[in-house]
């Protein structure tokens, strides 16, 4: 059964345990693309329960990470 909430938890997965944002060829639609969802949908998904929409949560990691460095 698809929810957004699961859907949340495997992006958070790629996101935090795979670091697929360190991958610059990695966008925020084609993570959509491999969840198998639209990337419009998820984005006001992301936007309504966080906030942030999907570019620019991927941006705040690969920002964090540069800070770090």
């Amino acid at each position: 059964m698809f929810t957004w909430d699961h859907t949340f938890r495997r992006f958070a997965a790629l996101m935090d345990e795979e670091k697929i944002w360190l991958d610059p060829a990695v966008s925020f639609r084609r993570i959509c693309r491999g969840l198998g969802v639209s990337a419009r949908s998820f984005d006001r998904f992301l936007n309504a329960e966080l906030g942030f929409h999907g570019d620019e949560i991927l941006h705040n990691y690969r920002r964090s990470a540069y800070k770090k460095d």
